[in-house]
């Protein structure tokens, strides 16, 4: 298994820390609540561009819905917000000027719940 970030790059998988990412609205709000700032991992295909994505966030008490699970919004926002690194990250590695994005239409279909530890 990859645990360096130079063995994600040789597995086609790569990072981007807070500080290499653009601050949204969500992120500015979750800073708020005295969360962890996301990481983002990101698969590259052959030539190079991000064609897959995925986040760690620390979820905190107050985001809860359910009892000790987090709030279905915020896991919609979640999505949201990786859908949209992900677009963004695809665009810089094909070598354009990264703009921000925004979802037209997304759907959650809950299976189960996300507990918040």
């Amino acid at each position: 298994p990859a645990s360096t970030p130079q063995d994600f790059a040789s597995s086609g998988l790569f990072w981007r820390g807070a500080a290499e990412r653009d601050e949204g609205f969500l992120h500015r709000f979750f800073r708020g609540l005295a969360m962890e700032p996301p990481v983002y991992g990101f698969v590259s295909d052959a030539r190079g561009l991000a064609v897959g994505a995925m986040a760690t966030w620390s979820l905190v008490d107050c985001l809860e819905g359910p009892p000790l699970n987090c709030h279905g919004g915020c896991i919609a926002s979640l999505l949201d917000d990786v859908c949209c690194a992900l677009s963004s990250e695809h665009t810089r590695s094909a070598g354009e000027a990264s703009v921000a994005m925004s979802l037209a239409k997304q759907r959650v279909d809950y299976k189960a719940r996300t507990p918040l530890a």
